[in-house]
């Protein structure tokens, strides 16, 4: 037993006392920035600035009109007399005599008709087989799934104390895992299956010592027992290790049910000498090297062994993504991943009377079959465990090594026949279990939450590239925003090739603005002329066409991950403040452009501010009144990019300057004033929809 598992107090992972490693709890800042002269009254008063308002456009647009118009029985049952129920009776069967007549005549007069016309009994069964087809493309294979939640134990939320400031960070189970597991093999030379061995152990304890529940998922620990290194971008190979292992845990083979809680008994002894043996074990495979150290010399009949969390969690399946979260209401109803991959994958040659797909090769040595599956696909161990527990091995072969020996994955050749059911579920299983678990670990690393029609993209492309580059996707996205993104994406284009130009194109505008536009027809069918231009095909526009809320206004910054409020409107908590008469949003560097969030005409433009970071007042600031009364200011922007003058009609979506810090302000920022038809300052928050920031709008409300 002592082999197996540790005492109490020793029975702890290798740490660092030293570590003060924490894991970032996002990328958005919590400092306000704020413009000054706001905390006291404007000097130069602009109560005073508005009343001039018509003064400084004078006769340069008519008087608006600022009124207002307001559109704005039960049923009973009554005996009946034996006479007249069996008169019915008889009357029904005459009836039912004659009907039974004249479907025989019918009947003989169809079968003559068909006897002398076959072709028509041809047509029959070809729109049988049509119908059969559409309902199995348009059926339950169009869906996609997830594991019960309440026996998913991938869900679990780490709440990590740091001994020696007892600050408290939270992260995801997977973060956990892989920094601890970081810690542990740092300045060490271990094989690739014996850091998956060592992550499988790592996770297994932390459930154990974190005192796991199903209907809690929450696990409490700290830096003074589980050494934890933050796994940084460049470590890119540990999280593809763990996307293989992600599901397991090493457990008495007792545990051969869902798992509702985990105790402290179940932890493995992991310590120097249990890390000095894995390195040893050089070729040897992940599940020998378990058996090894904790089933030789087993007084336990029963043993341990690999715990496969599919094995036992219900995969739930749901008819399609939930796309709420879209900023475009254009998608059809039945859009989701499924059908925007499988329209731009298209899919090989059917067979077994359309019943199945039948593999090809791609003329470069690649197998595919179905939806753009490959040998590469199959031969993964977590597709090969899926795979073994349907029951699906019948139509795959065994990779075998040069020596004939079988591994743990599956292949086809060249006109395997598969059902359609078998391969299409295989597919959505793996856009989660292979291709979308290292985005949410990236994203999670970097502070990130993608909504789901950003993770639709990615999982697109890692589905057509492959999964090795969800950390770079990610890193390029939170550190230069779309066009970033799209200078990574647009270089997987197989050597220029026309038809993955154009997926790529139709991946970004996915990405960016929410749109499935009919799975991804739209997008995927345009010209790719310019096809360097992240903006080539207008969609940028389109996103800032859906970000117009209901009251006409679209918001003035394109959408970028670290976008933030720094200072809502209302009364600032600063000794002797008075109100904030706008929104203040940060997040963003200098320069980044400015747009008008609506059209009007601008009556007020400065541009005197030469130095980033002087000036009083609003600084470098645009002020534009719209038709309905209403006006928007605009503040601090950078020196000399304001580019309109009074008097100018503008444009909703215009670029009006660029972000920058002039006048009194504490950093770099976009000030958003909002002025009634009354002339009264009013919460921006009340014209602009901010529901794209998330959970991040919270901050831009007193």
């Amino acid at each position: 037993m002592d082999k197996r598992r540790s005492d109490d107090n020793k029975n702890k992972l290798l740490y660092d006392p030293n570590q003060r490693e924490q894991r970032r709890l996002g990328a958005f800042s919590n400092v306000e920035n704020f413009d000054e002269d706001e905390v006291q009254e404007d000097e130069n008063g602009l109560d005073e600035e508005n009343n001039e308002v018509e003064n400084d456009i004078n006769n340069q647009i008519p008087e608006e009109d600022n009124e207002q118009k307001n559109v704005k029985q039960g049923n009973g049952n009554f005996p009946i007399k034996q006479v007249a129920k069996n008169k019915a009776k008889q009357v029904a069967s005459a009836a039912g005599a004659k009907a039974k007549a004249a479907a025989a005549k019918v009947g003989a007069k169809i079968a003559t008709f068909i006897a002398t016309n076959p072709w028509v009994l041809l047509i029959i069964l070809g729109v049988i087989v049509l119908l059969i087809l559409i309902l199995s493309l348009t059926g339950d294979d169009d869906e996609y799934g997830h594991f019960d939640e309440l026996c998913d134990y991938n869900l679990a939320v780490v709440n990590l104390t740091d001994c020696n400031t007892n600050d408290t960070s939270t992260m995801d189970l997977g973060d956990y895992v892989l920094g601890v597991t970081n810690a542990l093999i740092k300045n060490r030379d271990f094989s690739d299956d014996a850091i998956e061995a060592i992550m499988i152990l790592v996770k297994t304890n932390t459930l154990a010592y974190g005192g796991y529940n199903s209907t809690n998922k929450t696990l409490n620990l700290d830096t003074c027992t589980f050494g934890f290194e933050k796994v940084v971008d460049k470590q890119s190979k540990l999280i593809s290790l763990y996307g293989k292992i992600n599901n397991y845990l090493y457990l008495a083979s007792a545990y051969a049910d869902v798992i509702t809680y985990l105790e402290t008994s179940s932890a493995l002894k992991l310590d120097d000498d249990t890390l000095d043996q894995i390195e040893q074990m050089e070729g040897v495979t992940l599940s020998n090297i378990l058996d090894n150290l904790y089933n030789s010399n087993n007084p336990d009949a029963d043993g341990y062994q690999l715990y496969n969390l599919a094995s036992f969690c219900k995969y739930v399946v749901d008819k399609k993504f939930n796309q709420s979260s879209s900023l475009c209401d254009t998608s059809t109803d039945e859009a989701n991943l499924f059908t925007y991959v499988s329209t731009l994958e298209g899919h090989t040659s059917y067979c077994d009377n359309n019943n199945g797909f039948v593999g090809a090769d791609y003329g470069d040595g690649t197998i595919s079959i179905g939806r753009g599956l490959t040998n590469h696909l199959f031969g993964m161990k977590v597709i090969a465990d899926y795979i073994d527990e349907n029951q699906w091995n019948k139509y795959f072969e065994k990779i075998k090594s040069d020596d004939g020996k079988e591994k743990d994955g599956y292949r086809i050749e060249v006109g395997t026949c598969i059902p359609i059911d078998v391969l299409d579920k295989i597919m959505v299983y793996s856009f989660e279990e292979v291709f979308a678990k290292p985005l949410d670990v990236a994203a999670a690393s970097h502070g990130i939450s993608l909504t789901q029609f950003q993770r639709d993209a990615l999982i697109s492309f890692n589905y057509n590239i492959g999964a090795g580059h969800s950390e770079a996707l990610i890193d390029a996205f939170a550190n230069d925003g779309y066009e970033g993104l799209w200078n990574f994406m647009k270089n997987y284009n197989d050597s220029g090739n026309e038809s993955i130009k154009k997926r790529r194109k139709a991946e970004f505008a996915l990405f960016v603005t929410g749109d499935y536009t009919d799975e991804g027809k739209f997008y995927s069918g345009r010209s790719t002329n310019d096809y360097d231009n992240y903006d080539s095909e207008g969609v940028m526009a389109k996103l800032f066409e859906c970000n117009i809320s209901t009251s006409g206004f679209a918001f003035p910054l394109e959408v970028v991950p670290n976008l933030v409020c720094t200072s809502p409107f209302g009364l600032r908590d600063l000794e002797g403040s008075t109100n904030h008469r706008g929104l203040d949003m940060g997040g963003v560097p200098n320069g980044t452009p400015i747009y008008a969030g609506k059209s009007g005409v601008v009556v007020k433009a400065s541009n005197d501010v030469k130095v980033n970071g002087t000036g009083t007042g609003c600084g470098n600031m645009v002020r534009i009144k719209h038709d309905d009364g209403y006006q928007t200011e605009y503040c601090h922007m950078y020196p000399n990019t304001v580019c309109v003058s009074i008097g100018d009609q503008v444009s909703q979506g215009q670029k009006i300057g660029e972000v920058g810090n002039t006048g009194r302000s504490t950093g770099t920022h976009l000030h958003i004033g909002v002025i009634d038809t009354s002339g009264n300052y009013i919460d921006p928050t009340t014209v602009f929809d901010l529901s794209f920031l998330g959970s991040r709008e919270s901050g831009c409300h007193r």
